[in-house]
Order: C-alpha cells, then sequence, then structure tokens
C-alpha cells in the first residue's frame, strides 16, 4: 500500500511505522480510538491486537466503552442504509 497514492499510502506508511515498533522493545505503543468502532464491526480486530499484545495502551471515548459492554451483554448493532423504500 505505501507505494499507492492517497490514503492507501498513508496506511502502507503507518504499517511500516507499526511493524518497525513491534520489533522493539523499549517502545510502549499506543491505539487511540474514535468514534462507533464497535459498532462498526472493529470489535475483533481490536480484541485481537490487545489479546497479541500489538498495542500496550488503549485510550478511546466512554461511548466506546458503552458500545463493547452492550455487545457483552447480548446487545447488538446492525448495519443500516439510507436506500431503503419508504
Amino acid at each position: 500500500m505505501a507505494l499507492t497514492g492517497f490514503q492507501g499510502r498513508r496506511l502502507g506508511e503507518a504499517a511500516d511505522v507499526w511493524t518497525a515498533m513491534l520489533k522493539k522493545r523499549e517502545v510502549v505503543i499506543w491505539l487511540g480510538l474514535a468514534g462507533a468502532m464497535v459498532p462498526a464491526g472493529m470489535r475483533e480486530l481490536i480484541t485481537y491486537l490487545v489479546r497479541r499484545r500489538m498495542v500496550d495502551v488503549l485510550v478511546t471515548t466512554g461511548a466506546t466503552l458503552y458500545h463493547d459492554a452492550y455487545e457483552t451483554i447480548g446487545g447488538k448493532h446492525f448495519l443500516g442504509t439510507d436506500q431503503i423504500d419508504t
């Protein structure tokens, strides 16, 4: 991705930096989350990163914690669209 244009390039650059950080022992990796990451379907990805110690510190909003707690007790989030028949 680092050799593509627009945001693909930025994603590739970020992946290169993160890969270098994962190889070092004296680095603390922070992951900042904002927005509705859990309802957007990112819960499993966040869990994967934390469980495998690919991030050391998770910084997030109260809303993200609420969304996660809601799913933990059995609540569901749904993908919607504005392209419905009314």
